[in-house]
């Protein structure tokens, strides 16, 4: 794990690590403050392509960069791109033809806080979510569920609500404050933002753990500095009596996730390292809270397989065609159009008299016909 602090206020996230990163990326930031991306090549001569949203202002090295459609570098091996912008980066698209990590989040946020994540590789990307709210006054009763897909035409289910996501890279808000199951008929990202419950302000943001990701043991430590420490375990209910931590069978409070054969527990646990185990595959969340808004929230770890490389859009790219609405894509296309059109009209041009000629040879004779019968 990895804890961001800037004078007081804080942040963190599940690293993951090297051997596990990935080609191809879709970044989700908040729409408050200065959002930022960091990539970070693991090997020499990396070449990374970052597609940005539209109308994006991106700031690199201090100066504005006005509405870049892409950015494309070479990294060597630990590089790192800082890629930041006053405007919301989700709908970012990173390609890397070797495996990159990626860490995206805002600075500023209400001149005050900042939040961190490491979003995951579209290859370990699932179907099933569940909502994991914190459980503390620190934060408020809903929290923000913003939901990114990579693929075209993707349907979601959150809770009793349908939603429809047309196309790769857009996404949706849906705010939450009970335990909900989020469900995908393509593999979607689910991001987590927390708001303080004094002043609104996002304090932190986690990723949600796919249950294809779940896993049956986890251990962990908390950051230190902070007031107090939980952790949300998301599990499987006829499992929930063989989860113990740190050799107990744990004492949590449990609800049951409404439709579903899950339940979500919560309990405070102490600072320090913890080790956590159950029959079943589960998910488990850390939280904390320190003085002001000083707060935290991340997975306590996940599996990073990768499902099926079928959904991932690279695949898609190379197997059908699909409309691409950048203004240089478009100026390529209509120039392509031309050129097509242009050799077709020369090669009418250049046959055009014989063809001419050979119509008049294959014309009807206007001369009389001759009556051979023998009267």
């Amino acid at each position: 794990m990895a804890v961001s602090s800037s004078l007081g206020p804080t942040d963190g996230y599940l690293a993951i690590a090297v051997q596990e990163w990935g080609n191809e990326y879709y970044v989700i930031t908040h729409d408050e403050g200065r959002s930022q991306v960091a990539i970070t090549a693991s090997e020499a001569m990396t070449s990374v392509l970052v597609t940005l949203p539209p109308g994006c202002v991106l700031v690199m090295d201090e100066v504005e960069v006005m509405a870049p459609e892409y950015v494309n570098v070479t990294l060597d091996q630990f590089e790192v791109l800082l890629l930041q912008a006053d405007t919301d980066l989700t709908g970012t698209y990173i390609q890397a033809d070797k495996p990159v990590g990626v860490v995206s989040g805002n600075r500023f946020i209400g001149g005050r806080t900042h939040l961190v994540e490491q979003p995951l590789p579209i290859k370990t990307w699932g179907r099933n979510y569940v909502s994991a709210p914190n459980s503390d006054s620190h934060w408020g009763p809903v929290d923000t569920y913003r939901i990114i897909s990579s693929l075209y035409d993707t349907n979601i289910l959150v809770g009793n609500r349908s939603y429809n996501i047309e196309v790769s890279g857009a996404w949706l808000d849906v705010n939450i404050g009970t335990l909900v199951k989020i469900v995908s008929d393509k593999p979607v990202m689910v991001m987590k933002f927390s708001s303080s419950s004094i002043s609104g302000t996002p304090t932190c943001m986690a990723v949600l753990v796919p249950e294809e990701q779940w896993r049956s043991r986890y251990t962990f430590i908390t950051p230190l500095a902070f007031n107090k420490h939980w952790v949300t375990i998301v599990a499987h209910t006829d499992k929930v009596q063989s989860i113990i931590l740190d050799a107990n069978p744990i004492q949590a409070q449990w609800s049951s996730v409404p439709g579903t054969n899950i339940s979500v527990g919560v309990r405070e646990v102490s600072e320090g390292s913890h080790y956590l185990d159950g029959s079943g595959n589960h998910a488990v969340y850390l939280s904390g809270a320190g003085n002001g808004l000083a707060a935290y929230c991340y997975p306590a770890g996940m599996g990073v397989d990768t499902i099926n490389t079928k959904n991932l859009s690279t695949y898609k790219r190379k197997h059908t065609s699909a409309p691409d609405p950048r203004v240089s894509a478009r100026a390529l296309g209509t120039f392509g159009v031309v050129i097509l059109i242009s050799a077709v009209c020369i090669l009418i041009a250049i046959d055009l008299p014989v063809l001419c000629h050979d119509v008049i040879n294959l014309a009807p004779s206007k001369r009389p016909r001759m009556d051979r019968r023998i009267r």
